[in-house]
């Protein structure tokens, strides 16, 4: 993974600051997958679909996020 450990603070800031913000948890899942920690990905990724239930690129990240953890099958689900 990388070292997301300065976006990860200013992203857990802004969503403190702004807890019904559907992008920053998307951003916030998208820092957790590049540091490969799959659990808080999945969270902000879920949490961002309960957000803006209408919006697909939550849910197609977390469908990304499941193709790395090698479920294909999860990932579809998801991708339909």
């Amino acid at each position: 993974g990388m070292d997301t450990t300065a976006s990860l603070t200013r992203l857990q800031s802004a969503v403190k600051a702004a807890p019904q913000s559907a992008i920053l948890f998307l951003l916030l899942g998208d820092v957790h997958q590049l540091g490969e920690n799959f659990a808080g990905a999945d969270a902000a990724y879920r949490r961002a679909m309960v957000l803006a239930p209408r919006w697909a690129k939550p849910q197609i990240n977390l469908g990304l996020l499941r193709l790395a953890q090698n479920k294909p099958a999860e990932a579809t689900v998801l991708f339909e």
